[in-house]
């Protein structure tokens, strides 16, 4: 399966301030998405037929979180034929780039390494755990953030 990383032109609806996209759903016939800025939480609502991101989610799947800043918004979505079609008809696409499903999944290892760090132990303490090199557990610990951060 291809995953597409998508980045998109806000809708004119999206307030210009708005800095985090908090999450969506879908009510009769519009998607009704929650963005924060700096006066707090806003809902932007929109009718489907004239939202992108609606249409990619009902032709494809979104994967992980929604990226919102600087009048852009990136997903990752699957890169299927009707997604294509939606992409490739839409005046909103800035970019697309193909990403491997392996970075968007994280390891046993680097789960395990985020989870040191959560716990406030340090990339030396992970070496000696896992029997590395304190430069392997900071590779290790650095491809894990990548992930996370393509991720949220």
């Amino acid at each position: 399966m291809q995953f597409l990383r998508v980045v998109l032109r806000t809708c004119p609806k999206v307030p210009r301030d708005a800095y985090a996209h908090l999450g969506f759903h879908m009510r009769n016939g519009h998607v009704i998405h929650l963005v924060a800025t700096p006066r707090g939480v806003e809902r932007v609502v929109a009718k489907c037929d004239e939202c992108v991101f609606y249409q990619l989610a009902s032709s494809g799947y979104i994967f992980g979180g929604v990226k919102l800043g600087e009048g852009r918004i990136t997903i990752v979505v699957t890169g299927n034929g009707a997604v294509k079609r939606v992409l490739r008809n839409s005046p909103q696409v800035v970019k697309v780039e193909e990403v491997s499903y392996k970075n968007l999944v994280l390891t046993e290892k680097q789960r395990d390494a985020l989870l040191h760090l959560a716990m406030g132990k340090g990339a030396g303490d992970l070496a000696k755990e896992l029997g590395v090199s304190r430069v392997a557990a900071l590779k290790l610990i650095r491809r894990a953030l990548k992930k996370v951060a393509l991720l949220v």
